[in-house]
């Protein structure tokens, strides 16, 4: 076996760096599809946040920092807040996140046109090919 050493060797270091690998799965997508997929997600959290019932304004706004910020932390938000103020940051919440809604919903018809104009493109470059 002193005749394959240096054989067996190179096998186990192949082998060692073959087991190093690591592999990442990544889903094939068209830019503009994810993006559309990405945009109507957060049209879902975003009329989400507008109907939930269940919290108080000082609660919304805090979810609405955090999520705008990534930020975890909730320490500073600690203040009580009267009637009048909750109604008001509830009144700007729900600005913010119809205004963001809107935003999106134009984003998303901007992409669809532009997508349509170039699939017509395409569709006109082929015809001539054709005939």
């Amino acid at each position: 076996a002193d005749i394959n050493y240096d054989e067996t060797l190179s096998t186990l270091r192949y082998a060692d760096r073959a087991k190093q690998i690591k592999t990442k799965a990544v889903i094939n997508e068209n830019p503009t599809d994810k993006l559309i997929r990405e945009l109507r997600e957060e049209n879902a959290k975003l009329l989400a946040l507008l109907s939930a019932d269940g919290g108080d304004a000082a609660d919304l706004l805090k979810q609405h920092k955090q999520q705008a910020k990534g930020e975890e932390d909730d320490s500073d938000d600690d203040e009580d807040y009267s009637k009048l103020d909750e109604d008001e940051l509830r009144k700007k919440i729900e600005e913010e996140v119809r205004a963001s809604l809107a935003l999106n919903a134009q984003m998303m018809s901007s992409m669809t046109e532009d997508f349509d104009e170039k699939v017509n493109e395409a569709r006109a470059e082929e015809d001539p090919i054709k005939a």
